[in-house]
C-alpha cells in the first residue's frame, strides 16, 4: 500500500513537471531578400512564462521591386490574428523603412508544443539574373529573388539618349511589357531608353541566364511576350548574334563587352 502511494505521488510529480514546465515552441527566423537567404537562431525553446499558450509564426512579404520575405517563429499570449498582423506589420515597417510590407500570423493549437514548426515561407517565387552592363563592359549581375508578383525573367538590349548602350536583366510581372521595362530601367539609369526585350517562360528559374540580344542600335522587331529562350525565334536570334559576335571579335554581354561597338565608345 505504501509502495502504491509512493508511485502515485511520483506520477503526480511527473505530470506536474510536464504541465508546469511551460510551452515549447520553435524559435528563430528565416529571411529571403534579393541578395539571398539568411537564417538565425532556429531552435526549440520554452516560452518565458506559463501565460504563453500559443506557438506562432509571423510571415511578412513585400510587393514591388524590393523583394523581401521573412518568417519569425515564437510564443504568443493570444491567437488574435488581426492584432498580431497589425503589430507585426507596423514593427517591420519601422525596422526596414519599407512601406509596402504585408504581414500575417499563423497560430498552432492552444497548449500544443512545437505547433508552429510546420509553418514555412512560401516557395512559389522565382530567381532571375538581375543587373546591367554598359557598352564598355562595366557592370555586374546577380541571381535575384523576385517578388511574388514577378513570375518571369527578362533580358533587354537598350540604346539610351546619351548615345550609350546597355544590356539589362531582371524580374518582370505578367502585366509588364517592354515599354514598361523601358520606363522602369530608364528611371534607374536616369536616361531615356529604347529597348528590345525577350521574356522567359513563366515560373521558370533563371530563364534569362543565357540570353543575349543584338547590340543597339541594331534591333529586331519581335513580339517578346510569352517567348522563352528555347523557342525557335529566340534560338534563331541567338545564332545570328553568335555569328555577328564572332565577326566583330567580341564576347557575350554578360561576360565582357568590346570597348568600341558599332561606333559607340
Amino acid at each position: 500500500m505504501e509502495l502504491m502511494g509512493s508511485l502515485y505521488i511520483l506520477f503526480v510529480i511527473l505530470i506536474c513537471l510536464h504541465q508546469c514546465s511551460g510551452l515549447e515552441c520553435k524559435k528563430g527566423y528565416s529571411l529571403i531578400t534579393s541578395e539571398g537567404t539568411a537564417e538565425k537562431g532556429i531552435r526549440t525553446e520554452q516560452c518565458p512564462s506559463f501565460e504563453f499558450q500559443y506557438c506562432v509564426a509571423t510571415i511578412c512579404t513585400t510587393v514591388g521591386e524590393q523583394a523581401l520575405s521573412s518568417i519569425v517563429w515564437g510564443c504568443n499570449l493570444h491567437n488574435d490574428k488581426a492584432s498580431c498582423a497589425n503589430y507585426t506589420t507596423m514593427r517591420m515597417i519601422d525596422k526596414t523603412k519599407l512601406k509596402n510590407i504585408s504581414c500575417h500570423c499563423e497560430f498552432g493549437e492552444i497548449g500544443v508544443d512545437l505547433a508552429n514548426e510546420h509553418f514555412l515561407l512560401p516557395t512559389d517565387r522565382i530567381k532571375c539574373v538581375s543587373g546591367v552592363f554598359n557598352a564598355k563592359g562595366y557592370g555586374s549581375t546577380v541571381d535575384k529573388n523576385c517578388t511574388k508578383e514577378a513570375q518571369s525573367c527578362y533580358t533587354a538590349s537598350c540604346a539610351s539618349d546619351n548615345d550609350s548602350a546597355y544590356m539589362l536583366w531582371g524580374c518582370r510581372s505578367e502585366a509588364e511589357n517592354c515599354t514598361a521595362i523601358e520606363s522602369k530601367e530608364a528611371a534607374n539609369l536616369k536616361h531615356s531608353l529604347r529597348c528590345q526585350c525577350v521574356f522567359g517562360e513563366k515560373g521558370v528559374q533563371l530563364s534569362n541566364e543565357n540570353v543575349t540580344l543584338l547590340i543597339p542600335p541594331i534591333f529586331i522587331d519581335i513580339e517578346a511576350t510569352n517567348m522563352d529562350s528555347s523557342s525557335p525565334g529566340i534560338r534563331l536570334i541567338g545564332e545570328i548574334n553568335r555569328m555577328l559576335l564572332l565577326m566583330i571579335g567580341m564576347v557575350p554581354f554578360r561576360a565582357m563587352f568590346a570597348c568600341h561597338i558599332f561606333g559607340i565608345v
